[in-house]
C-alpha cells in the first residue's frame, strides 16, 4: 500500500467517524421522509442535495425534496396556485414523527417544513415542486421545471 492509498483511507475513516451522519440522525431523517412523502405521493419524491449524495455533514440540518406535480402546461402556467396547493395540503395532511411539531412555510420556489422538537428547529425540509417537461437530457431523463413566484 503506498502513502497516497494510506492518506485516503485515514481521511475515509475520519469522515466516517466524526463528520458523516450518525445511524440515529439517519433513522430520523427517513422516519421524516416517509411522513413528507406519505403525503405528496411516494413516486413522485426524489431526493437531491447532498444527503442522497452522501455528503452531507453532521449534524444534518435539512434534507431537499423533489416534488413532481404534474407535467408543464404552457398555456396555463400557475406557480402561485402550484406552491400555495402544496402548502395547504402538507398544512392538513402531514402528520410528524412523535416528538415533533411542525412549521410549514411557503418560499418563492419551495415550501419549507421545520421539524421542532422543544421549541428549537431539528430539522428542515424543502419541497421544491417541480413540472415535468417535455425535454431530456442526455441520459434521457426527464428535464423538469421548478415554479418560481
Amino acid at each position: 500500500m503506498d502513502r497516497n492509498d494510506i492518506v485516503n483511507q485515514a481521511l475515509r475513516k475520519y469522515v466516517q467517524t466524526n463528520l458523516t451522519p450518525t445511524a440515529e440522525e439517519r433513522s430520523w431523517i427517513s422516519l421524516i421522509y416517509q411522513a413528507v412523502c406519505s403525503v405528496l405521493s411516494d413516486g413522485k419524491c426524489l431526493q437531491i442535495g447532498s444527503y442522497p449524495r452522501f455528503t452531507a455533514i453532521r449534524p444534518p440540518h435539512d434534507l431537499d425534496v423533489l416534488y413532481i406535480i404534474g407535467n408543464w402546461d404552457r398555456t396555463e402556467p400557475r406557480p402561485y396556485s402550484a406552491l400555495l396547493a402544496l402548502k395547504e395540503k402538507i398544512d392538513l395532511e402531514l402528520a410528524p414523527p412523535q416528538g415533533f411539531t411542525t412549521s410549514v412555510e411557503l418560499q418563492t420556489h419551495s415550501i419549507t417544513i421545520k421539524f421542532i422538537r422543544n421549541n428549537l428547529e431539528i430539522f428542515a425540509v424543502d419541497i421544491v415542486p417541480a413540472f415535468i417537461t417535455e425535454f431530456k437530457n442526455e441520459f434521457h431523463d426527464d428535464i423538469y421545471l421548478v415554479p418560481e413566484i
